[in-house]
């Protein structure tokens, strides 16, 4: 693995903090924040009536906190325990007194942002304590009904929020890019594929990600992207049973990029990788 003689991450990571919104509908506000390190991947919650979903993660907290402070929160769903979406559900649960949703909550000590290695730190900060409760299937903001929808794969406990009245789903991590990519060592691809589906069915009209914004009558791309997870999993598959190894596989199947699995594996310590995908291919195939 390639390494420096320095220590990148021994440079703050929040240097450069910024929030913006927009309002993308009556009663619903994106709220996007960056820093230096990661201005190129902003992250996005959304301010839906008087409810979050999502927090933003702990580099931009003193401007979440502030973004809104003028307003009461009567819950925060969030869509999965990763530090960059429930960074700071604690500050901001424990200040209007509300309670924090999360599905599977039995799992919040054991995945995602606990415990996280010290790249994670550098580009989103370690999260606040928070304590979860089970999320409802149905959540009640004062305009109008969130259905949690399960969309387990990227995490355990990855949960999009649909709503029914505007056909808007907030979908976290569901969908970050089109095609396939390299995943986080937890990742199950197959429960991906399931969840892109799982979402593409309710036909929204408006996906809002966590980080690859906004995009009009998304089932066309979520199917894309299912089956284009799913054909290479099935390569996967078949040079497995070919009795291929684990890197001439990732090369088959990525197009033998080393530059970027190098720097995959240097930037984030082995944690993502596309030959994540192929050893998660494996072990859940």
């Amino acid at each position: 693995m390639l390494r420096l003689p320095f220590d990148p991450y021994a440079i703050p990571g929040r240097r450069g903090a910024t929030v913006s919104t927009r309002e993308i509908l009556p009663g619903i506000t994106r709220v996007t924040a960056s820093t230096a390190p990661v201005r190129r991947f902003p992250s996005s919650h959304y301010r839906v009536d008087d409810a979050l979903v999502d927090t933003g993660y702990p580099h931009v907290r003193a401007l979440v906190l502030e973004q809104h402070a003028d307003r009461a929160l009567r819950f925060v769903a969030l869509t999965h325990h990763h530090e960059d979406h429930c960074g700071n559900a604690g500050p901001l649960a424990a200040r209007g007194g509300c309670p924090v949703y999360l599905r599977r909550a039995e799992l919040q000590d054991t995945e995602g942002a606990v415990g996280i290695p010290r790249y994670r730190k550098y580009y989103w900060g370690k999260a606040a304590p928070y304590r979860a409760i089970e999320m409802p299937e149905r959540l009640e903001t004062a305009g109008r009904v969130l259905r949690a929808v399960p969309t387990p794969g990227h995490s355990a406990t990855h949960t999009a929020l649909f709503d029914e009245s505007t056909g808007t789903v907030f979908t976290g991590d569901l969908y970050v890019n089109a095609g396939v990519a390299g995943v986080m060592r937890h990742e199950n691809p197959f429960d991906s594929i399931a969840s892109l589906r799982r979402v593409a069915d309710l036909e929204p009209a408006l996906l809002a990600s966590g980080h690859d914004g906004l995009i009009e009558r998304p089932a066309a791309r979520l199917r894309s992207k299912a089956d284009r997870i799913e054909e290479a999993a099935q390569r996967v598959l078949r040079r497995h049973a070919e009795g291929w190894s684990v890197e001439a596989t990732r090369r088959d199947v990525f197009h033998g990029d080393h530059v970027r699995e190098g720097l995959f594996l240097w930037t984030t310590w082995g944690e993502f990788s596309e030959g994540n995908f192929v050893r998660a291919v494996i072990r859940h195939g």
